[in-house]
């Protein structure tokens, strides 16, 4: 998961000695690139705000999530889920949240917080999500 403003150029790295076949059929930004052993691919521009989820044609476990934001800010939260903002003017906000298992796509968790000129302010956003789907394990004497 990464988190970018539009206009943002990113180059996919390959660190590995298979070749990958990154791509995205998101609204937001559709590209493919292959990327060979131990090279980088040249630059996609992400030129739209969105949930950009990018995938690997020859690796299918292989998945990854680009949040494109426009205005305001945008943060990744620690491992734990928080998150700490800090120099921010006085005045209202609204924090929301988004992961890729979010309970509901079309819902977004939200919160208002209001700053004022020397506060520290704590608040918490609570998330509802999925339990991720279980991968199916091969087998090769199953018919």
């Amino acid at each position: 998961m990464s988190v970018i403003t539009v206009g943002s150029k990113v180059e996919f790295t390959n660190s590995d000695d298979w070749a990958h076949h990154v791509y995205s059929f998101s609204k937001a930004k559709r590209f493919d690139v292959t990327v060979a052993a131990h090279t980088a691919s040249k630059p996609v521009v992400f030129d739209k705000p969105g949930v950009i989820v990018i995938g690997c044609n020859i690796h299918d476990r292989m998945l990854s999530y680009i949040y494109v934001h426009e205005e305001g800010s945008a943060i990744k939260t620690d491992k734990s889920g928080i998150v700490k903002l800090s120099g921010l003017a006085a005045g209202d906000y609204t924090v929301s949240a988004w992961h890729p298992l979010l309970f509901s796509k079309r819902k977004t968790p939200k919160t208002d917080v209001s700053m004022g000129e020397a506060d520290v302010v704590e608040s918490a956003l609570v998330v509802t999500l999925k339990k991720p789907k279980k991968k199916k394990k091969y087998n090769p004497y199953k018919y």
